[in-house]
């Protein structure tokens, strides 16, 4: 069994390690575990443990879901978090919304339906977490942090692949492996 998930690749965008070094020297009074750099990603599906036989199939679906899909650009959209502004649990980067990027997702969920991955529950809403909060020094001063830096410049961002990653769990933090990628058509 490996465990799986299916993503878009965010970790070569200097301007998202650029905000997550600027909420770190902020917010260094908190307790948070960033995402590392090499691990930020939109995760497209997450599929958990899959047996070694599957994989082939999955590969398949997902080399010929992205042989219709043309390569798009994504535009980040605002800071925010899950859980209350009192209990705030994650901080994560949104993108504006993108009808490319929201039907290969619907595509992937569905096309994976007779492999028996269950459609998600909850709407797909692209992001990118940041960092996982276990510990705020002052709430006040942290709800400021996020307001002063809920919309950030990012670049347009080129998404012309998607990724097949393993997910390992280690005490150090997860660590992820490509398993396969595969290239959406060129414009």
């Amino acid at each position: 069994m490996k465990r799986l998930f299916i993503a878009i690749d965010l970790s070569d965008v200097p301007e998202i390690v650029l905000l997550q070094n600027s909420l770190k020297n902020k917010l260094g009074g908190s307790t948070i575990y960033w995402t590392k750099p090499e691990n930020q990603h939109i995760t497209l599906k997450f599929l958990g443990n899959t047996a070694l036989e599957t994989i082939p199939s999955i590969e398949q679906i997902l080399n010929n879901i992205t042989q219709d899909v043309i390569e798009f650009t994504l535009h980040s959209n605002s800071l925010g978090i899950f859980g209350s502004s009192y209990k705030p649990r994650i901080i994560w980067l949104s993108f504006e919304d993108n009808k490319t990027l929201g039907q290969l997702a619907q595509a992937i969920h569905q096309e994976l339906i007779p492999l028996g991955y269950e459609v998600d529950r909850q709407n797909f809403v692209p992001h990118l977490t940041l960092g996982r909060i276990r510990k705020i020094d002052s709430k006040r001063y942290f709800q400021q942090v996020i307001e002063d830096l809920r919309f950030p410049k990012i670049q347009e961002i080129t998404i012309d692949k998607i990724y097949l990653y393993e997910s390992i769990l280690k005490k150090s933090g997860a660590e992820y492996q490509i398993i396969e990628e595969f290239s959406l058509r060129k414009r």
